[in-house]
């Protein structure tokens, strides 16, 4: 199921390349030795296609994307206040299809974030493992 892009955006290549980029610190950036590289790049490839797959679950719930829909109103709320006047005025011009789209936009960054996290949950035990393979290997 390795795909780089998803049919609605580019959701497994963020994933992917967050878990293996290069470290960044104080603007010095930190390259890897290649075979902690390839490690990296493997887990990096688990990790997306597992938060693929919750993403697709989670669309698939009922129970998850009402929960998310809930949630919506705190996120405009508090995270997003500059949502409410777009929401405000698509809805005064009678904007259906606008009110639809940021609403759907909402849902959907919500439900990326629970999938990123349900998969960063599930492969830790693994990384972790492996992690202190190649660090035994390296002594």
């Amino acid at each position: 199921m390795c795909q780089l892009t998803d049919s609605r955006g580019d959701f497994w290549r963020r994933i992917y390349t967050h878990v293996s980029e290069p470290v960044r610190f104080a603007g010095f950036v930190f390259h890897r030795d290649h075979h902690v590289q390839a490690l990296r790049n493997k887990q990096a490839t688990r990790r997306a296609d597992n938060a693929l797959a919750e993403l697709r679950a989670l669309e698939a719930n009922d129970k998850a994307v009402f929960e998310t829909l809930e949630g919506c109103a705190f996120r405009i709320g508090y995270r997003k206040p500059e949502l409410r006047a777009a929401l405000c005025n698509a809805y005064r011009d009678g904007d259906h299809t606008e009110l639809g789209r940021i609403l759907a936009g909402i849902m959907r960054e919500e439900l990326e974030e629970k999938a990123e996290d349900a998969a960063a949950d599930g492969c830790y035990d693994a990384e972790q493992a492996e992690d202190r393979e190649l660090e035994r290997s390296a002594v």
